[in-house]
């Protein structure tokens, strides 16, 4: 699917349309990361087994790999982040 919102989204942006409508289906790395190039943004619901973390801005410790994450997304107590 997301090969022929490619091919197609020249035309799609021609009429004025930047925003596709998907379903939690569609909301996968690898269709996203396709469309994005394309112009084109999606607009749906998240999957319910979607991996959302928050990014690490803490220091660094000078020990190990550093952190990239620091939590994941709870949206019910972790929305004034």
């Amino acid at each position: 699917y997301a090969d022929h919102a490619v091919k197609v989204a020249t035309a799609i942006r021609a009429l004025g349309i930047k925003y596709l409508a998907a379903d939690a289906y569609y909301s996968k790395v690898k269709f996203v990361s396709a469309i994005i190039p394309a112009g084109l943004h999606i607009v749906g619901k998240f999957r319910i087994d979607a991996n959302l973390q928050w990014l690490y801005k803490g220091t660094y410790r000078d020990m190990g790999r550093p952190r990239k994450y620091d939590s994941k997304v709870d949206f019910d107590t972790d929305m004034h982040r």
